[in-house]
């Protein structure tokens, strides 16, 4: 009798699998796309993928999601966005009918907000649910991706500042690029901007910075080489630039 109700088990958990993926993938058909690729989807499909027969039934709970994204601080317009279709009525006349175009959060929402008596509700929960995660997971992999590439930037930018410094006749090198830090924190150098942000000296500061702080290293970086001579001599130009006697007076001319 056990093996018996653990196999009538299985087999309920298969089936509601089977027709969770059947589910999922009718709305994975109804899913248009914009054309710089963003997802949406029509509000009339969305009707009857949730269970609702009714129009004017699914507009309570449209409206309701509605209210939640504002709450939110959302922007209805953005994510609710109101359109027209024309269908065809009696004896072929053709009128228009109300529909909204609906981002994946806007049906995220209304899921949310609608009939939990209903299968179909669950399933579409469940269903935006995922896809809202999955999209939050690869949104923090492709800025973890733009940040890498960034840092590759700044640390080229770097090699050819210090090339540039080389041809300008710095030789220390540590207290010219200090400089740079001391001119972007305030007069605090490398060494004291880690120990403020609590960053061991094992480690690179640029590797534990965030891409904003990144990108000003970056404009620092490509910036003494696009100012003009009789601002303290660009690389390529030394003789536009006086040598001064004191290298640190050298490098905070320059950066």
């Amino acid at each position: 009798m056990v093996k018996l109700a653990m196999l009538s088990l299985g087999w309920r958990i298969l089936n509601r699998m089977l027709t969770y993926q059947s589910y999922v993938q009718g709305l994975e058909d109804k899913k248009r796309l914009t054309p710089n690729g963003a997802e949406y989807w029509m509000a009339r499909d969305l009707q009857s993928m949730l269970g609702y027969a009714s129009w004017e039934n699914f507009e309570s709970a449209i409206e309701r999601a509605r209210m939640a994204c504002e709450s939110a601080g959302g922007s209805t317009t953005h994510h609710f966005h109101a359109t027209t279709n024309m269908i065809t009525a009696g004896k072929g006349a053709q009128r228009e009918r109300a529909d909204l175009a609906l981002s994946r959060y806007a049906c995220y929402m209304i899921a949310m907000n609608a009939d939990s008596g209903k299968q179909e509700v669950g399933y579409a929960q469940t269903y935006f649910a995922i896809q809202a995660r999955r999209q939050e997971v690869q949104d923090q992999l492709a800025g973890t991706d733009r940040r890498l590439e960034l840092r590759d930037r700044v640390k080229s930018a770097n090699k050819n500042l210090t090339s540039a410094a080389k041809a300008a006749g710095v030789q220390k090198y540590g207290v010219f690029h200090d400089a740079g830090y001391k001119g972007m924190y305030g007069g605090i150098g490398k060494n004291g901007v880690q120990l403020l942000k609590g960053i061991p000296p094992s480690e690179d500061l640029l590797d534990c910075i965030g891409r904003a702080e990144l990108a000003a290293h970056e404009l620092t970086a490509h910036l003494p080489a696009s100012l003009p001579a009789q601002w303290g001599g660009p690389p390529g130009l030394p003789s536009a630039w006086p040598r001064a006697d004191a290298e640190t007076e050298k490098c905070l001319r320059w950066r």
